[in-house]
């Protein structure tokens, strides 16, 4: 993983900037999940950003599979699109921003210690 700066804002949870792999899965318009594999761009305890292909409109409802390097077994949320825009850098790439509309507590404090602690150092 890979830090960078830490976000000063209003937010519920502290939020940094953290660079590992998601799996997620949305709903496609056959009706049918489809897995993916994605780039975190920054989490909280709250929800995180990511880089994706697909096209995920606001509202969309994902599972998704957090792989931190330092865990020996992946967090496994539920999630709604919250943002969605069009990456200016890479053209066809998407920022993603998702809530966690269900997460087990122990998980959330994992992340949330998790920035606490790379906010410290």
């Amino acid at each position: 993983m890979i830090f960078g700066k830490k976000y000063s804002e209003r937010r519920q949870y502290k939020r940094i900037d953290c660079y590992c792999l998601i799996r997620y899965r949305a709903l496609n318009s056959q009706g049918a999940y489809t897995e993916n594999l994605a780039s975190i761009r920054n989490i909280s305890g709250g929800g995180l950003l990511f880089k994706s292909r697909e096209y995920l409109p606001v509202g969309t409802q994902l599972e998704v599979k957090i792989n931190f390097v330092a865990l020996e077994k992946p967090i496994f949320v539920l999630a709604r699109v919250v943002r969605f825009e069009a990456n200016k850098k890479n053209a066809g790439s998407y920022r993603i921003g998702i809530f966690f509309t269900t997460i087990k507590d122990q998980d959330r404090k994992i992340i949330t210690q998790f920035t606490e602690s790379v906010e410290e150092s």
